[in-house]
């Protein structure tokens, strides 16, 4: 067996890999500095060797007879144990590394299922769970402040609560802020306002209330295109009463951050100065701590059920918030498939017609209708 063929081997497994989980290959960088990448690759060698010969078996590759997996053992260890003659790694031993990651990320507690027809079940939630409609399968969870800041920030960057105070001085909202309610305190109160009024803060939007989150996922059926061929979602998450807050808070606490990288990640490099060693290094970096608040701030909120979520003190790859990585949060993502669109429509119209977009986002036009 040559180099060829265990790289062809190699190659098309982690192919199929990265295909099958897209949106997070697009997070990591497989040309990043060689030295770094060698050397990431040293230190978790025996985990990327391990679980790639997982992958082969999962991924059926085996079976066709390309090569065996006694070969491939004998290969990778010989390579690896003459690693002196140049410290740069062949392509393919690079897309390992980015698999194995990808592998630790998507094999932990992020519970995927598609929705029930029979939807009896959340109509009767006893407050145990909070949802969150979105229009697009593929999209995370990911708060608004950070969805478009690689158009801000070009450098990896720490967003702390100084940081969010130039971003609201530059847009002026700040000043609107203080000139209609005499305050510059970017509180709770501040940051609901923004949130429900420009879509614009660190706090993601849930609801205790399922067919609320449901309406909002199906929101986009102006947008033909969108609506016709995409799947929607809807995130469960299950209450931590360890972690709630019934007041919101008076200020960002200081210890707020998120290590934001505009980019991919580098396979290897420090994170703002932050080592990123091992696998672990880089999970523990990427789990964010959070706080659910329970605490109405205005009448949308409160015909909508709303409930917010702050994530803090992670690394946000992209705007990417891995919630699930955080064993404090179980969250389950409910696919609604797009040939099923029109019927779930066509069943909040018939059961809750004061829960369409438009009365929501306007929780006054639902009792003037005549």
């Amino acid at each position: 067996m040559n180099d060829n063929t265990i790289g062809t081997f190699v190659n098309n497994v982690t192919k199929q890999y990265l295909d099958s989980h897209s949106s997070f290959s697009i997070l990591f960088d497989e040309n990043s500095n060689s030295g770094k990448v060698y050397d990431f690759y040293v230190n978790n060698f025996s985990e990327i060797y391990s679980t790639m010969g997982h992958l082969f078996y999962e991924t059926n590759e085996l079976q066709k007879g390309t090569v065996s997996y006694s070969d491939y053992l004998n290969y990778i260890e010989s390579d690896f144990r003459n690693p002196d003659e140049k410290k740069i790694l062949k392509t393919y031993q690079k897309r390992m590394i980015i698999v194995v990651l990808i592998h630790k990320l998507v094999s932990r507690d992020l519970s995927v299922k598609d929705l029930a027809v029979d939807y009896l079940t959340f109509l009767n939630n006893d407050g145990s769970n909070w949802y969150r409609g979105q229009s697009d399968y593929q999209w995370n969870l990911t708060p608004s402040m950070f969805r478009n800041l690689s158009n801000v920030f070009s450098n990896n960057i720490t967003i702390n609560r100084y940081e969010i105070e130039k971003l609201y001085t530059n847009n002026k909202m700040l000043s609107r802020w203080k000139q209609v309610f005499d305050s510059s305190v970017i509180d709770y109160k501040f940051l609901s306002y923004m949130q429900h009024s420009i879509s614009y803060s660190p706090l993601l939007d849930f609801t205790s209330d399922f067919p609320t989150a449901l309406s909002f996922s199906l929101g986009n059926r102006s947008a033909i295109n969108d609506f016709a061929y995409k799947d929607a979602s809807v995130f469960q998450i299950k209450v931590t009463d360890t972690r709630m807050s019934k007041t919101g808070f008076d200020v960002l606490p200081d210890n707020f951050y998120v290590d934001f990288v505009p980019g991919k990640y580098a396979i290897g490099t420090p994170i703002l100065g932050k080592a990123m060693q091992t696998y672990n290094d880089i999970i523990d970096a990427l789990t964010p701590e959070f706080i659910m608040i329970d605490e109405v701030s205005n009448d949308r909120m409160r015909y909508q059920n709303g409930k917010f979520i702050l994530f803090y003190n992670y690394l946000s790859l992209q705007g990417t918030v891995c919630t699930w990585l955080n064993n404090d949060l179980q969250v389950t993502k409910y696919r609604i498939k797009k040939d099923e669109k029109n019927y779930w429509c066509d069943k909040l119209r018939q059961d809750f017609p004061y829960l369409m977009v438009d009365k929501m986002m306007n929780p006054y036009s639902y009792f003037s209708d005549q």
